[in-house]
C-alpha cells in the first residue's frame, strides 16, 4: 500500500547580523509549536559564517493534522542566540493511494449557502487547480463584500474556504475625476480629514512622492498609513506601510574607511585592487578596472568595503562578459527576444533596430507567442558585427487573461465592431463587451432603439423606417361629439377656443409617446377652418406590431376633423370611438367604485352637482366645451348610454389605448 507524507522544506534560509564580525552564525536550529529552550532544538546543518543560507527538512510523521509553527532561530559565535524566524503551515494527514484531491469548486459573496450550494467554477480535477473566473457584479450593492471560494476532494469533503474583500462602485455616467485630495498619518488615525494633506492633482489615479517628517517619533517600529478622498467626498481604502526609525547619531565615526576589488578569484579580505574613496558613512565613486590581462569571455567583478572597526562587509558581485580589442567598438547590428526557453544564439524572434551603432536605445514592438497566462520570463540579446552575440538581458513579465472590448463614444451601451481594444482588467470607461452598434455617434442609435421615420436604421437591423414602419391616414369618428342627423361631429371646443395649438397628451401620466412622437403642433389658422374640414380635438394614435399587439412601435398625437370616415365599433350604424373614460383606464363605468360618472363630479364638485365648468378636461365627455354632471347636454348621459340606460351597473371594456 501506497501512502503519502506531507513533509516541510524550508527553503534558502538566509539569517544575517551584519553588525557581527566574520564567522558570526555558529549553529542554527529549529523547532515546532513549543520552544524546547535555547540549544535544545532540533540541530540544522550550517557552515559557520557571517551569514548561512541552508534548506532542510522538517519530518512531520509525529504531529496532529491542523495547523502548526515552525520556528528557526541562530547562534552566534559569542554564545548568544538570536531571534526566531516563524511560518506557520497546516498540516494534512496521509492518505492511501491518493486520488486527484480537487474535483469541485465554487464561490459565494457574503452569505454561505451551505457547501455545494455556490456557484460552481469549472476545474479539470487534479492535485491542484489554478484557474480564473468571472464573478457578476450587477445585483450588489455598492460598498464593501467578501468573496468567498471553496474546493471539494475527491472523498466528498469540501476544504477551507479562501476569502478575499472587494469594494464595489457603481458605474458612473462621464465621471468626475475620481481623487481629489489625499492624506496620510502614523500609527494612530486623526479621523478622515483629519490627517497630514498630500499635494495631488485631481484625477481617476494619481502617483506623487512626498516627505514624512520624523524628528517627533520615537525610535522602533511605526506604520505610515495613506488614504485618498473620491470627487463624491467619500474616502478611500488606506493603504499601510511599516517602518523601524534609527536615532541619528551625534557625530558619527565614518563607517567606510576602504573598498577593494578583484576579478573571479577571492585573494582574502585586504588583498584585493584598493579603490580611492573618502571615508564617510556612504560612498559612491567610479572606478576604471583593466582588462588586458583577462581572456575573452565570461568574468566576475567582486567589489567590498572595511568598516571603521577593521571589518570587511559583504561583497557586491556583477557577471560580464569580456572581448578582445578589434581596434574599433563594436556595432550592434541584430538583436532579438525569446520567452522561458533560449531556442538557441539567432534563433529568437528578431528586433529591428534601424542603423548599426555602438548603442541603441530604441523602442520596438514584437508579436508575443502564445504564452500560458501566468509569470513568464523574457530575454533580450544583441550582436555584434563580428557575429558574437552578446550577454542576455532578463525581464520578468506576466500573462493576464484580455478581453475583447469596443468603443462606445455616444454611451449608449452599445459597441462600435470595428474600433476594439484588449484590456487586461475587463472594459474601461467608453468601451464595452457588445459590438452591435451601427453608429456610435448617435446614442439614439443602437439594437432595441425604436424605428421612426427619419430615412435612419435606428435599431441597426439593416432596415431603415420605410422597410419596417407604415405611413397610417386612420380616420376616426369620437362618439362624444357625434351628431347622427348630420352624420358628422360638431366643433364646440373649436368655436370656443378650448383646442391647444401643441398636442395635450405629453403631460400626462397615462399616455407616454414613443418611436418620435410628441410634441405635435398646429396653427391658428387651422383651427380657423369651419365647416366638414372644421377640427374637432387632438386625439392620441399608436401603432402596434401585429404579431405582438402589446409592443408599442410609435405614437403621434393628431388633429381629427368633423367629417373623418367612422372606423371601430358600430354603433347605430356608424363606427366610433367610445367616449366617457373620464378615468383614462380600460373600462366605462357608471356605478361601483373606479367609476366614471365621479370624475365629472370631481370637476364640478360633490356638492354642487349643477355646476358648469368650461374648458379643455377629459370628463367633458360630449366635447361641448364645458363639464356638467346635471341639466341638459350634460356629460354624465353620454357615460350612461354607453353603459346601457336599462343596465348602469354594466361595465364596458375601453377599446381604445391609455
Amino acid at each position: 500500500m501506497t501512502k503519502r507524507y506531507t513533509v516541510l522544506v524550508i527553503a534558502a534560509l538566509l539569517v544575517c547580523f551584519a553588525a557581527l564580525g566574520q564567522t558570526t552564525i555558529d549553529q542554527l536550529e529549529y523547532f515546532i509549536d513549543t520552544d524546547p529552550g535555547a540549544g535544545n532544538g532540533t540541530p540544522v546543518s550550517v557552515n559557520a559564517d557571517v551569514a548561512v543560507s541552508t534548506v532542510f527538512t522538517v519530518p512531520t510523521a509525529a504531529l496532529s493534522t491542523g495547523f502548526h509553527r515552525l520556528f528557526v532561530r541562530a547562534r552566534f559565535a559569542d554564545g548568544r542566540w538570536g531571534q526566531m524566524e516563524e511560518q506557520a503551515f497546516y498540516l494534512l494527514q496521509p492518505v492511501a493511494n491518493p486520488t486527484p484531491d480537487i474535483s469541485a469548486m465554487e464561490y459565494f459573496i457574503d452569505t454561505d449557502p451551505g457547501a455545494g450550494n455556490g456557484t460552481p467554477v469549472s476545474v479539470n480535477p487534479g492535485v491542484a487547480v489554478s484557474t480564473v473566473f468571472t464573478v457578476p457584479t450587477a445585483v450588489l450593492s455598492t460598498g464593501f463584500h467578501r468573496l468567498f471560494v471553496r474546493a471539494r476532494f475527491a472523498d466528498g469533503r469540501w476544504g477551507q474556504m479562501e476569502e478575499q474583500a472587494f469594494y464595489l462602485l457603481q458605474p458612473v455616467a462621464n465621471p468626475t475625476p475620481d481623487i481629489s485630495a489625499m492624506e496620510y498619518f502614523i500609527d494612530t488615525d486623526p479621523g478622515a480629514g483629519n490627517g497630514t494633506p498630500v499635494s495631488v492633482n485631481a484625477d481617476v489615479a494619481v502617483s506623487t512622492v512626498f516627505t514624512v517628517p520624523t524628528a517627533a517619533l520615537s525610535t522602533g517600529f511605526h506604520r505610515l498609513f495613506v488614504r485618498a478622498r473620491f470627487a463624491d467626498g467619500r474616502w478611500g481604502q488606506m493603504e499601510e506601510q511599516a517602518f523601524y526609525l534609527l536615532q541619528p547619531v551625534a557625530n558619527p565615526t565614518p563607517d567606510i574607511s576602504a573598498m577593494e576589488y578583484f576579478i573571479d578569484t577571492d585573494p582574502g579580505a585586504g588583498n584585493g585592487t584598493p579603490v580611492s574613496v573618502n571615508a564617510d558613512v556612504a560612498v559612491s565613486t567610479v572606478f576604471t578596472v583593466p582588462t588586458a590581462a583577462l581572456s575573452t569571455g565570461f568574468h566576475r567583478l567582486f567589489v567590498r568595503a572595511r568598516f571603521a572597526d577593521g571589518r570587511w562587509g559583504q561583497m557586491e558581485e556583477q557577471a560580464f562578459y569580456l572581448f578582445q580589442p578589434s581596434g574599433l567598438p563594436r556595432n550592434i547590428v541584430a538583436a532579438e527576444v525569446f520567452f522561458d526557453q533560449d531556442p538557441g544564439a539567432g534563433n529568437g524572434i528578431p528586433v529591428s533596430l534601424g542603423t548599426p551603432a555602438p548603442s541603441i536605445a530604441t523602442t520596438v514592438s514584437i508579436t508575443v507567442p502564445p504564452l500560458s497566462l501566468g509569470q513568464h520570463l523574457m530575454y533580450l540579446r544583441a550582436q555584434f558585427d563580428n557575429g558574437a552575440w552578446g550577454l542576455v538581458d532578463l525581464d520578468t513579465i506576466e500573462v493576464f487573461p484580455g478581453v475583447v472590448c469596443f468603443a462606445d463614444m455616444d454611451e449608449d451601451g452599445y459597441g462600435d465592431g470595428a474600433n476594439s481594444q484588449v484590456f487586461v482588467m475587463g472594459c474601461p470607461l467608453e468601451f464595452v463587451a457588445d459590438s452591435s452598434d451601427c453608429d456610435d455617434t448617435n446614442a439614439a442609435v443602437h439594437p432595441g432603439a425604436a424605428e421612426i421615420c427619419n430615412s435612419v436604421d435606428d435599431n441597426c437591423n439593416g432596415l431603415i423606417d420605410q422597410d419596417e414602419l407604415v405611413q397610417a391616414a386612420p380616420k376616426v369618428f369620437l362618439q362624444g361629439p357625434y351628431v347622427s342627423a348630420t352624420q358628422l361631429m360638431h366643433d364646440s371646443l373649436r368655436v370656443k377656443d378650448l383646442i391647444p395649438l401643441t398636442e395635450p397628451y405629453t403631460g400626462l401620466t397615462n399616455f407616454t409617446h414613443t418611436g418620435g412622437g410628441g410634441g405635435e403642433q398646429t396653427t391658428p389658422a387651422v383651427l380657423a377652418v369651419t365647416g366638414q374640414n372644421a377640427v374637432v380635438d387632438w386625439v392620441f394614435l399608436e401603432l402596434r406590431r401585429h404579431t405582438n399587439p402589446v409592443q408599442v412601435l410609435a405614437t403621434r398625437a393628431a388633429l381629427v376633423q368633423r367629417d373623418e370616415n367612422p372606423a371601430q365599433r358600430l354603433i347605430g350604424g356608424k363606427y366610433v370611438l367610445w367616449a366617457a373614460n373620464g378615468r383614462i383606464d380600460t373600462q366605462l363605468k357608471y356605478n361601483g367604485s373606479n367609476n366614471d360618472r365621479t370624475s365629472i363630479l370631481s370637476v364640478v364638485g360633490l356638492t354642487t352637482p349643477n355646476a358648469v365648468v368650461p374648458g379643455y378636461r377629459v370628463q367633458d365627455y360630449n366635447l361641448d366645451g364645458v363639464v356638467k354632471y346635471n341639466g341638459s347636454a350634460n356629460d354624465r348621459n353620454v357615460l350612461l348610454g354607453n353603459v346601457g340606460i336599462t343596465t348602469p351597473s354594466a361595465i364596458v371594456e375601453d377599446q381604445v389605448a391609455r
